[in-house]
């Protein structure tokens, strides 16, 4: 019910009416907190936190047009993030009023990134207001994963489901209501980039793919236990959300969007047949995921093969738009230009990075108006900030736990997060939008799963071992007697 709220309360917050009233923030407010009384949708929240609008259409309009003048944006329109922490702070007085700070510890491959960073960028790169927004996002993830008894799928589908609103600005338009979307991204191939009320249409797809990773992911996961229960949700979303997405996607017309869900796909089939080969018995074709991906494959091909709003057309139009550019640019396109000029930077300064080391950069010819550039590449970006190790420590934050989860040796058990995780990867290597509130709430979510598995793990092996030495006598494992041994 509470997931059903917060859908409905997503589409009235699209609405032109709704936002021109100046009521808002007032809804914003009220929604969050109604979805924050559990678990699951304060993580639906989370996740959609950062797409509703808290202002007007045509306050966003007018942000849109100073961005592109060049001009500064900051303070003009809040972020719906910082309403999904006030929204918290009230239902955790009101329902929960526990926290386990051991689980906030669990931030700690954060720590070597971040003290290399203020060595080499100073202080205030700690004290950096979206940095502590984007921790405190984890520390709400870490608290309503522990009040959820640790059902950590669950609060992944409603993180899933409350990314894919960043798509319902384009049903509710496409559906007659009155809704303006955001054309950030002009027209490309004679189409609209079209996006949402906030997102324009390049940040359409980042969690689009978490989403879809997310959701397919976990009806894999059910399907392969052969729980005929969940399974029948799981599926539904999972085949649902895809389609819902696949659409808006295609219309975002962006190149990175296209080939990060055929990233996502092909991982998914890589898994699903690696899977399906050890998988022997009646239940093999009711519960293989393979069955799930020919369908979703259908879907996709019924989807394009109708040209069902023109994403046949946009899809031709989107890879001849990329033919003209790699011609002229580069295999990477756009992102050619940046991606050298970050390498150079690196290489001029790879041990503290420019910043300390007071380099001056070589800018892209198209960014020298502004006198600074982004890589394009959160990687690459602080690589330019913080040398190389300062781009190692961060990925080795970023991929911790997937390699935990790896180390277990049950990666199937955690694809819903390796495929989430995988959207993020092709997100902070495409964008440079690091401090991406939902991303934190996913990572912590991961890393509690992949740490109590590692742990319980643990437990068994060692009880495995005890009942093994009381079968040879012993009553406790003598150190001494297993070196003789």
């Amino acid at each position: 019910m509470i997931l059903l709220v917060g859908l409905a309360g997503a589409v009235a917050l699209h609405l032109s009416p709704v936002l021109n009233s100046g009521m808002a923030k007032p809804l914003l407010v009220i929604l969050g907190v109604i979805c924050m009384l559990r678990p699951v949708g304060g993580f639906f929240f989370m996740g959609a936190s950062a797409i509703l609008p808290t202002a007007s259409a045509d306050l966003y309009a007018k942000v849109v047009a100073m961005n592109e003048a060049g001009e500064s944006t900051a303070g003009i329109v809040d972020s719906g993030t910082q309403f999904a922490f006030i929204s918290w702070m009230v239902a955790f007085v009101l329902v929960y009023r526990k926290f386990n700070l051991k689980e906030v510890a669990i931030l700690w491959p954060l720590v070597p990134w971040l003290a290399w960073m203020t060595v080499t960028n100073g202080v205030g790169f700690l004290m950096n207001p979206d940095l502590v927004k984007s921790v405190a996002f984890a520390v709400m993830a870490a608290q309503l994963a522990g009040a959820s008894n640790r059902q950590y799928l669950k609060c992944l589908v409603g993180l899933g489901l409350g990314l894919l609103v960043v798509s319902v600005g384009f049903w509710a338009k496409a559906a007659g209501l009155p809704v303006q979307l955001m054309n950030w991204g002009g027209e490309r191939a004679g189409f609209e980039r079209t996006g949402g009320v906030v997102a324009d249409s390049v940040m359409l797809w980042p969690p689009i793919l978490t989403a879809v990773g997310a959701l397919i992911g976990v009806a894999a996961f059910v399907q392969s236990r052969g729980k005929s229960g969940p399974t029948k949700w799981t599926k539904v979303l999972a085949f649902g959300g895809f389609f819902v997405s696949l659409v808006p996607l295609i219309s975002s017309m962006t190149n990175s969007a296209v080939l990060g869900m055929g990233v996502i796909l092909a991982a998914y089939a890589g898994s699903a047949f690696g899977f399906g080969r050890r998988r022997t018995g009646k239940q093999a074709a009711q519960g293989s995921p393979i069955v799930l991906l020919a369908g979703l494959a259908a879907v996709a091909v019924a989807v394009v093969a109708t040209d069902a709003f023109n994403s046949r057309r946009k899809l031709q139009g989107l890879w001849e738009a990329y033919q003209d550019q790699s011609a002229e640019m580069g295999a990477t396109a756009s992102r050619n230009e940046v991606w050298e000029c970050s390498l150079d930077t690196i290489s001029r300064f790879p041990v503290f990075g420019h910043v300390f080391s007071g380099g001056v950069e070589k800018i892209p010819a198209q960014y020298v108006a502004k006198g600074f550039y982004l890589s394009h590449n959160v990687f690459l970006d602080f690589g330019r900030k913080g040398g190389i190790p300062g781009m190692l420590l961060f990925g080795y934050f970023f991929f911790y736990p997937a390699l935990l989860a790896m180390k277990t040796g049950r990666a199937f058990h955690f694809l819903p997060f390796l495929l989430a995780g995988l959207a993020q990867l092709l997100f902070f290597t495409s964008l440079s939008f690091w401090t991406y509130k939902p991303f934190w709430a996913f990572w912590m979510l991961f890393m509690l799963a992949a740490s109590e598995t590692t742990e319980r793990l643990k437990a068994v092996n060692q009880r495995k071992l005890a009942r093994k030495w009381r079968s040879l006598g012993f009553a406790e494992r003598p150190e001494h007697r297993l070196i003789e041994a």
